[in-house]
Order: structure tokens, then sequence, then C-alpha cells
């Protein structure tokens, strides 16, 4: 076969002027930029919207754990910006679609819980490790998930009214709940919103899936009036670190105490009764958690009328 029934020279010089398109364009050219481009890395750029998301982390760790009654981890991953419509794409369904209302603001957010994560938190809550139910092509939450994943939400509205309270104090509340993005009235499919993304972890083990927070621009553009507190330049620098200095010291944490233990027989554990008497020998030394990690020791005892721990040593992590 002729060279020339293969390829035409029309067809050469297209490819020719394609596999030049990925070659530097000569210094101080004009370049193209398209302003609609989607999932842009804002990691750095919005420094006290970070530190609000890692209070809200701090937050709904200690709330999802006390829910659940499992150890449960929340990090966060720098937020992007996305068109509203390549988000929405981009979202497996069926998802337990939540929109907020923010006031004073009159915004409008949304927390979008992946169905893998709702599964898990069913699965966690009646005691498993936090194993999703194999995938299927239902389209609905059952009861118990929609239950469980209003739980959630619930939670990640009040870890996430304390996280801003520093910066400026919000109510949120539900307004409704969806499956189906396109049915969200969060943004126009042409606008741009910010998606933040929470991994999970059950008792240390990674799950599948995420927590998604999805904040319109308007709530967030006003941030960027604080990037240069980020910048490492003067005097905004030392503020920016004097700010998250004082801001960690006042987080509050929930300390707990174990100041006994007995162990007991299922057949005796259930037939405990009103009134029944469990013996037990007090600790002398008992031990202080935040969450599930040690941070004091000390002894039990009275002061002032009421029972109080004396704290004699503290646990330090080994560097």
């Amino acid at each position: 076969m002729d060279r020339d029934e293969l390829i035409s020279e029309d067809e050469a010089k297209a490819l020719l002027e394609a596999s030049q398109e990925d070659v530097p364009p000569p210094p101080g050219s004009v370049q193209d930029f398209d302003f609609g481009a989607s999932g842009r890395i804002l990691r750095g750029s919005l420094p006290a919207l970070e530190l609000i998301h890692e209070r809200l982390c701090a937050n709904l760790t200690g709330d999802l754990t006390q829910r659940l009654h499992r150890p449960v981890s929340v990090t966060s991953e720098p937020a992007r910006a996305v068109t509203f419509s390549d988000y929405a794409n981009e979202l497996s369904q069926p998802a337990s679609l939540n929109v907020i209302d923010i006031a004073p603001r009159g915004a409008t957010a949304m927390v979008a819980l992946e169905s893998d994560v709702v599964s898990a938190v069913v699965d966690v809550f009646f005691g498993g490790k936090g194993t999703p139910a194999p995938r299927s092509s239902r389209s609905r939450f059952t009861a118990s998930e929609e239950r469980l994943a209003r739980t959630v939400v619930e939670a990640i509205i009040t870890a996430m009214q304390r996280a801003w309270e520093p910066v400026e104090a919000i109510q949120a509340s539900i307004k409704k709940t969806e499956t189906n993005p396109h049915f969200v009235p969060v943004a126009m499919p042409s606008e741009t919103v910010y998606v933040a993304r929470f991994p999970l972890q059950f008792g240390g083990e990674p799950a599948p899936g995420a927590i998604h927070l999805v904040l319109p621009g308007e709530l967030i553009e006003p941030f960027r009036d604080m990037a240069a507190l980020a910048s490492g330049r003067g005097e905004a620098s030392e503020e920016w670190r004097t700010a998250l200095e004082q801001d960690v010291r006042d987080a509050e944490l929930e300390l707990r105490t174990v100041f006994a233990e007995a162990e007991v027989s299922l057949g005796d554990l259930l037939r405990l009764a009103p009134g029944d008497v469990l013996p037990v020998e007090p600790a002398g030394q008992v031990v202080m958690f935040s969450g599930e990690t040690p941070v004091f020791r000390g002894h039990f005892g009275v002061s002032r009328g009421k029972n109080a721990v004396k704290v004699t040593s503290s646990f330090r992590r080994e560097h």
C-alpha cells in the first residue's frame, strides 16, 4: 500500500501541529488562559479557611466518636475551586446531599456523604468495623442509612458552627436532602464552588469514601483579603503566627477518666437488674484521656466537696 494512501498531506500537517502543542511558548509571548478551567487547588492560598477546616475536623472527630461509640478520626484535604456542573457530574450516585442554609450570610452550602461513607457509618453503628455494603443498582438509601446520615450531618453542622466562631458567628440548618446533585439548589451550573474533602478513619483504619463540604463563592471570597497573613512577609506573618498560637491554646478538649473497671461474664451481664451491685476495686492511679489519647496520670480524691483528680504526671510523646 502506498504511503500517500495511508495519510494525506493535510492530515500529516495536522499531526505535526498537534505534536507541537506541548512545546513551551517563547518567554514574553502571550499565552492563552482558560478562566473557566476547574479543579484549581487552593492549598496555602486561603489560610483562614484551612484553619477553620482544621478546627472542624477536631470538633467532628470528638462528636462522631461519641455518637458512634467508636474511635473516629476526621482529616481535611485542601479545598478546590470547580464549577458546580463539573462537581455534580463527577459525584457518584446515590449520595446523601444535604442543602445547608447559613445565616446571617443568606448563603447556601451543601454537605455530601458518599454512599460508601453512609454504608460504613451504619456498619460501625451496629458494631462492625466500617465495611460498606456491596454496591447495588438501587438509587435510594434505606431508612437506617437516612437516619444515621442525618446524624452525621447534624454533627458536621455543629462542628462547622464552632469552627467558624473565631471568624464569624453563623447559624447553619438543614434545608432539604436529595440523592441527585442536579436537584440541589446550591449554585448555578456555571458558578464556581469550593469543595473540601474530609476522609474518615474508624478505629485507625481508613474508611472508604469521604465527606464533602461544598461552599459557595460568596462565602469564601472574603477570605482572599486575609491571604497576606500567610505570605510569610513582615508583620503579617508574625500576626498570623500569633493568632494561630492563641487559637490553638483556646481550643476546648473534653477529658475523661476511668476510675474502676469490672469483668463479668455475658450471662451475669444479661441477668443484671436495677439494684444489683458490682464489686469493684478503685485504682490507686488513674489515667485521664482526651478522646482515646492518654494525656495525664493522677489520683482520685475530693476537692472543695467535689470529686476530683489530682494530676501527678503527663504523657509526653517521644520524638
